[in-house]
Formats: structure tokens, C-alpha cells, sequence
């Protein structure tokens, strides 16, 4: 770097921290920042919503500030697009500054993160509008990212600090940092979290929006918006809420159905533990709602929110194929019946899974099964004779329904 440049960029340096001591809030930053980079601004959460954006210039022919503007935050239609760009993909690789455009960009970015700690809280964007960038606005943006970050840390920015308190509390009982259940509720008084009881835990997997899991700060926006008082968090790559609807005015229902809407338009997938009235069994809500995600991923991949309780008998069928492999734990007869409708081309075991899936009603049965009522009584009288066993006794019927359902499991 020639003598002249690296003097320029000195200036430059003071310049901009003694633009930035003087400010008061994020706002002055951005407003500074505008000045001294001689283009507009525009700080964002990791939701894409505005924390601050300058006003000395406007830029009406860029979507993305349109949008910010009119809105606040960025539209899904503009994020969906900044993933498939990969800027969101570029954004997390990238610790220093670096210039950014994408065919859906009007004007080149020069993108900074800001970090609290080690985690990233928000995105500098200075938009190449009011002139050419120039030697030395990277390492300027460098310094600018941290003077949003000593901002975002005050008083007036509690709600952040509070963030990270109520995601390192979920966080540490989930890793078992947090074990002791005396502790556990100590917490909870102390910080003051909304977890009181009658809580549900809301597992949401965005692979069908986003393949690389690039967008979590946005859909984990997009949830809190949906379910009040949820504050979900992002755990193990995956947007995570407990909600204690003791503290909400909203019932699970509700919940379940505009959360439905959202995950269904969007491709997104949610399992949800059953209800538990102690903070303290996070952990095993946490386990429930994961084993209702893979489970209905795996059983109902045409669904989009699963409930643990549907899943439940899954579950034991998970945990048996786990325990015992092969056909331990299938009903002897039953096997027999699938042999024999391999050998003889007959679909006996089809009509047995169709009495049982209509509660064994042999009308509603033989309607589900386009089956002359008389027909799917004598199929059914030919699974006794085949299994060697009655079908109205009471321990071989649920014998036999646990093993049909094992079967489901293995697909």
C-alpha cells in the first residue's frame, strides 16, 4: 500500500471514530456512516428486518431498500432470492467485509457482520449509490460493524442481551449444561422467562425452503411472529420454540393452525411435543417434538406439522426395530399371511389393514375397500384360517395391530 493510501485510510479511521463517539443510537451511526461512506446504509437483524437505515438519500429503484422502507424487513420472496444468489451462504463464510452483487441487485453491497461475542447479531450494508467504492472502505466498514456492536450492547438494546439470556438458558438445559432441576427453576424466576407451564416445544425444519439452512434468522423471525411469547431460538441448525400457554391468550389450536398456513406455503416441516406443566422437562419435550419431525418426515412426507401424540406407537416401533432386527417382533400369523399372499397373488393382508384402519367396522371397511361387504368377510375368514388365529380375540387383535403398524414404520 503506497504512503498516500495508507495516510488516507488513517484519516479516513479517525474520521469515522470521531463521526461515531458522538453518536447516540443506532440511528447517529447510520446517519454518520452515510456521510462519511458518501452512500446510504442500512443495519439489519439476522431476520432481514431494519435496526437502522439512513435518510439522507433514497434509492427508489433498488428492491431491497424499497422494501426496507415500505415494510421494515425484507419480503420471503427477497430472501428466497438472496439464498438461491447464495449471498446468504456468502454472508456466513465471510468474517471481513466484501463487496456483493447479484442479478437481483441494482447496486453493488459492501457487506459487514456485527458481532456481540462470537455470535453474529446483524448485517452492515452500504449500498454503492451515492459514489464509487473506494481503497480502505472495507477495513472503514470493519470499524463501523464495531461501533454498532458497542451500541447493540447498551441499555436501550436490552432486548438483544435478553435474547441470548433466554437462548443460553434453553441451550444449557438441552446440552445438560443445565441439570439441576432447583436450578432450572431459579433461572427461570430470575431472568423472568415465559416458561411457567403448560408448555409445548416446537421442533421446525426449513429443508424444504432452505436446502443448506442458510435463512434460520429470517423463518426464525417469521415463527415469532406467528406464535407471541414463542421465542424461538436457532438449535442444531433448526428453529426451536417452547411456548407456555399458561402465559398466552392463544390456544394450541390457533397456534397449530396459522402455523400449518406458514409451514405448508412454504415447504417447512414442524414436530411438536405433547404438553408438560415443568420447565424442567425440556429435555424430553425437546425429544418428543425431534422423534414427531423424523417420524412424519418418514410416514406422512405429504404433511407439514406433526404432533408427537399421532406418532407415539411409531415411536415403539422405532424403539423395538432399534432393540430387536428382523421379524422379532412381528406377529408369527401375520408373517405366514404375507407369504402366503407372495406365493398365491392374493391381498388378504390389504383387506385386514383396511378392517383395521376403519376400527374394525366390516361396512365402513369393505366402502374404504371397494369390496362386496360378502367378499371382505370371506377374505377375513381366510386370514383366520391362514394365520391360525381368531380375530376376535382381544390379545392377538392388538398383537396383530402393533405388527401392522411395525410394518408401516419399515415402509
Amino acid at each position: 500500500m503506497s504512503t498516500q493510501n495508507k495516510t488516507s485510510n488513517e484519516n479516513k479511521a479517525a474520521e469515522l471514530l470521531a463521526a461515531l463517539a458522538a453518536a447516540r443510537s443506532l440511528q447517529d451511526i447510520a446517519e454518520a456512516g452515510e456521510k462519511l461512506f458518501g452512500n446510504p446504509i442500512v443495519i439489519t437483524d439476522n431476520s432481514w428486518s431494519v435496526l437502522a437505515m439512513s435518510t439522507g438519500m433514497d434509492v427508489p429503484d433498488d428492491t431491497a431498500w424499497s422494501e426496507f422502507i415500505q415494510f421494515g424487513a425484507l419480503s420471503i420472496d427477497t430472501v428466497s432470492l438472496n439464498i438461491r444468489n447464495r449471498l446468504t451462504e456468502r454472508i456466513g463464510e465471510n468474517d471481513e467485509p466484501f463487496i456483493w452483487q447479484d442479478p437481483g441487485m441494482r447496486y453493488r453491497r459492501l457487506l459487514g457482520k456485527v458481532f456481540i461475542g462470537q455470535r453474529v447479531m446483524a448485517t452492515v450494508s452500504v449500498i454503492e449509490f451515492g459514489r464509487t467504492f473506494r481503497d480502505g472502505d472495507a477495513e472503514a466498514v470493519k470499524l463501523f460493524c464495531h461501533a454498532v456492536s458497542a451500541e447493540m450492547q447498551k441499555d436501550r438494546y436490552k432486548k438483544y442481551s435478553r435474547g441470548l439470556i433466554y437462548e443460553d438458558f434453553i441451550t444449557g438445559v438441552l446440552d445438560g449444561v443445565i441439570k439441576s432441576e432447583s436450578m432450572i427453576r431459579d433461572r427461570v424466576r430470575l431472568f423472568k422467562l415465559p416458561l411457567s407451564g403448560d408448555l409445548r416445544l416446537f421442533v421446525i425444519d426449513s429443508q424444504g425452503f432452505d436446502t443448506q439452512e442458510l435463512s434460520a434468522g429470517y423463518l426464525r423471525d417469521q415463527i415469532e411472529k406467528i406464535m407471541s411469547l414463542g421465542m424461538p431460538i436457532i438449535y442444531n441448525g433448526r428453529i426451536l420454540s417452547v411456548k407456555s400457554y399458561a402465559d398466552s391468550k392463544d390456544s394450541f389450536a390457533e397456534d397449530k393452525e396459522k402455523l400449518e398456513s406458514f409451514l405448508s406455503r412454504n415447504g417447512i416441516r414442524c414436530g411438536v411435543s405433547r404438553e408438560a406443566g415443568d420447565v424442567t422437562r425440556l429435555p424430553s419435550l425437546y425429544a418428543e417434538a425431534s422423534a414427531a419431525l423424523r417420524l412424519g418426515y418418514r410416514l406422512r412426507p405429504d404433511e407439514y406439522l406433526y404432533e408427537y401424540e399421532n406418532y407415539l406407537v411409531y415411536r415403539l416401533c422405532e424403539i423395538g426395530d432399534e432393540a430387536e432386527k428382523g421379524d422379532a417382533l412381528l406377529d408369527a400369523g401375520l408373517q405366514r399371511l404375507i407369504k402366503y399372499d407372495n406365493e398365491h397373488g392374493t391381498e388378504f393382508l390389504i383387506s385386514l389393514k383396511g378392517w383395521f384402519a376403519t376400527a374394525r367396522n366390516i361396512s365402513d371397511a369393505s366402502e374404504h375397500l371397494h369390496l362386496h361387504r360378502n367378499t371382505l368377510v370371506y377374505h377375513l375368514k381366510r386370514v383366520e384360517e391362514i394365520m391360525g388365529a381368531s380375530l376376535t380375540d382381544p390379545e392377538r387383535l392388538l398383537t396383530l395391530e402393533v405388527s401392522l403398524k411395525i410394518l408401516e414404520y419399515r415402509g
